[in-house]
């Protein structure tokens, strides 16, 4: 973000505003998925490189197929503590979600419920995606906790989900859709 330019916002609320990621966030992005406390509930696993962000950042998020908003702290002048990402669209339309905070200090004081809340309404309604779904492991109570509420309901369990490092864990799948 440019010194002294206000963060647009595609969406928020009184506490956090969501930005379009730009190729300058590949680094910060880079440093917040390597983080061990975040990479553990993910399937991919490896370390990510700042040339690897790059070249996805060019490849999938500046073409639009993969959506990534910074969650940005409102009250801190938009300073940025995690990501919202909205993955490639599959055949019916739906998109998969996800989010972290990267930001240690923001961890665990709600802001997930929000940031699951804005992006899925925002998704549904001016994005007019679908439906959006989630997988949580069933061991990240947290997640499960914020992306319930938030707006997503369970519908299903993985079982025995591999991970890049090999490790084996059950997710629940999520979804939130418009009523009717």
């Amino acid at each position: 973000m440019a010194a002294g330019k206000s963060p647009v916002y595609v969406a928020e609320d009184d506490l956090i505003g969501l930005r379009p990621m730009v190729y300058e966030d590949c680094a910060r992005y880079v440093a917040w998925r390597n983080d061990p406390r975040i990479r553990r509930y993910y399937i991919y696993r490896d370390t990510f490189t700042l040339e690897g962000e790059q070249r996805y950042f060019r490849e999938k998020i500046e073409t639009g197929e993969v959506l990534v908003y910074l969650i940005c702290m409102k009250q801190d002048g938009g300073h940025p503590v995690g990501c919202a990402i909205l993955n490639a669209p599959e055949e019916d339309g739906s998109r998969e979600y996800g989010l972290f905070i990267g930001e240690r200090t923001e961890r665990g004081i709600g802001i997930g419920r929000r940031v699951t809340d804005l992006v899925t309404t925002y998704a549904l309604t001016v994005l007019g995606i679908p439906r959006v779904t989630a997988r949580v492991f069933s061991d990240n109570l947290r997640s499960m906790q914020s992306a319930q509420a938030g707006g997503l309901r369970v519908t299903g369990v993985l079982r025995d989900v591999v991970c890049t490092d090999g490790e084996t864990k059950n997710m629940f799948t999520l979804e939130r859709k418009l009523p009717g």
